[in-house]
């Protein structure tokens, strides 16, 4: 029911889901290189912390984020919770079609910026309570 992972490199994936289950909690850390998570598409589970039930948390202390979309503790059952803690690095929703969402219909999401830069590099939504 718990995990954690710790990235000090370069990686790729299609889909990076952290706590999204009932019960179910998840954390990554990022302390370096480069994570591309579904760099082509904006749509659905890109990056989701904290879903179904689950709770999702991710800090990044240093390196850079690019994913296609972020959801930060949502979807359509209660009890779900997403944080995302920026301290430095850059976090980058770098696609057409993807948002930035931050408490997704029955869920509660947090993001802190305490250092580093959040780009969302092609005009998209930052939604709140969305």
């Amino acid at each position: 029911d718990r995990s954690t992972v710790t990235i000090s490199a370069n990686a790729g994936m299609a889909r990076l889901l952290a706590g999204t289950t009932k019960g179910a909690s998840g954390a990554v850390t990022q302390n370096g290189g480069t994570i591309e998570v579904g760099t082509t598409t904006g749509s659905g589970d890109v990056t989701t912390l904290g879903s179904a039930g689950g709770y999702g948390y991710y800090r990044m202390n240093n390196g850079t984020l690019k994913t296609g979309q972020l959801f930060l503790g949502g979807s359509t059952s209660g009890n779900n919770d997403g944080v995302f803690d920026l301290f430095g690095g850059t976090l980058n929703i770098c696609v057409a079609d993807g948002d930035l969402i931050i408490g997704f219909g029955y869920g509660n999401g947090q993001l802190n910026l305490f250092g580093g830069t959040l780009l969302n590099t092609n005009g998209n939504e930052i939604a709140l309570g969305w």
